[in-house]
């Protein structure tokens, strides 16, 4: 037997909620982020792209410090984004600036196969 679920958007009223529930993840998957009860925003940024001619000139770093930048300025806990299993150029750069690799599958819904999830 399945209970009926009611599925809302958030709002300022559930922030209490909402916490709890992120302190709950945060533990399940040993986070060393700040605890849900923070309530911290962060940074996902889709995909890093530098044009072939520009690079190896430095500007992925700065794009990435600028970034960091703004997330440390504006009080984001944390900056996240993929980049494709075969762009072995982008994965050097990450790895030669220092930056934690997380093993972590990514997964899409678009198009047809949107349209036919959401239909159930």
């Amino acid at each position: 037997m399945s209970a009926a679920v009611n599925v809302r958007r958030a709002g300022a009223g559930d922030r209490a909620v909402l916490a709890g529930l992120l302190s709950d993840m945060q533990a399940h998957y040993g986070s060393p982020d700040p605890h849900g009860g923070a309530y911290q925003w962060l940074l996902f940024l889709k995909d890093l792209y530098v044009t072939e001619q520009a690079r190896g000139l430095g500007i992925g770093r700065a794009l990435l410090t600028a970034m960091a930048r703004i997330a440390i300025d504006q009080n984001y806990c944390r900056i996240d984004w993929t980049t494709d299993a075969s762009n072995q150029g982008a994965q050097r750069l990450y790895d030669r600036l220092g930056v934690p690799r997380h093993d972590k599958p990514f997964y899409r819904l678009s198009g047809d196969d949107l349209r036919k999830f959401a239909a159930g």
